[in-house]
């Protein structure tokens, strides 16, 4: 776990930082995992930040494991203080330092995933769901104008992201932060998602299958195993979920 990007970049991670005007949030990390497992990460807090990889703790930390960032599109960190050993010297370590996690969001896309923590000084959140609800929105926008702002930080020491649509495309990024969505248990072929990306250009089925050439038989399964993969009610509500999951933009 590297953590030079928030001591090398400090300055500008402070001066960024001084928009976080959420009352409640007084601190923030921003965590950046490619699909190979390749990760670098942020944070306006870099003594605690250098200390904290310096321990090794990461290794273990439940926020790290990817399969469990996968089943949650918002964690409320504090579930989860006690679990094991490791998890509580973790939370000794904040607490040490006068610092409490409050909830995290987890977002995913074709090119990599993100983990984005909310920390508070002082005392604990006492409830962490209230919180989220009331404080979401507003730290959606500050990690969109952060990570937008900070990015040639990310891209230098995630190069392989430069060539991505989230390393070139704020618009693209902004709409992972924000998305709320659960992403789709299994996974769609390539015919599902040309057929799911033709509906959304406004083609009709029997424009789709002449594009694609396919038959209107094989067009209709695709546009049927696309609807059920996606627990969509129909080709319409299809389109919809696979915008909001990247899948088709």
């Amino acid at each position: 776990m590297d953590s030079v990007p928030t001591v090398k970049h400090k300055e500008k991670i402070m001066q960024l930082s001084a928009n976080l005007d959420i009352p409640g949030i007084d601190l923030f990390a921003v965590f950046i995992y490619l699909h190979n497992g390749k990760f670098t990460w942020v944070s306006n807090f870099p003594e605690a930040a250098d200390e904290y990889a310096q321990t090794g703790l990461y290794r273990a930390d439940i926020l790290q494991e990817k399969s469990f960032r996968k089943l949650n599109r918002v964690i409320y960190t504090e579930e989860y203080a006690e679990l094991d050993p490791v998890q509580s010297k973790i939370t000794k370590f904040m607490a040490d330092r006068n610092f409490y996690r409050i909830y995290c969001l987890s977002r995913f896309c074709s090119d990599c995933s993100l983990l984005l923590c909310t920390n508070r000084f002082d005392e604990k959140e006492s409830n962490p769901a209230e919180f989220y609800n009331k404080t979401v929105d507003a730290f959606e926008n500050f990690s969109c104008y952060f990570i937008n702002n900070a990015m040639d930080i990310f891209l230098e020491y995630l190069p392989e992201l430069k060539k991505t649509r989230f390393g070139s495309d704020a618009n693209f990024r902004n709409n992972v932060i924000k998305n709320r969505a659960d992403p789709p248990t299994e996974k769609l072929s390539q015919g599902e998602i040309d057929v799911l990306y033709w509906a959304a250009q406004g083609k009709t089925a029997e424009e789709t299958a002449i594009l694609l050439g396919l038959t209107k038989h094989t067009l209709e399964t695709y546009r049927k195993r696309a609807t059920n993969k996606l627990n969509a009610a129909n080709i319409t509500h299809a389109v919809y979920l696979a915008q909001q999951n990247q899948i088709i933009v």
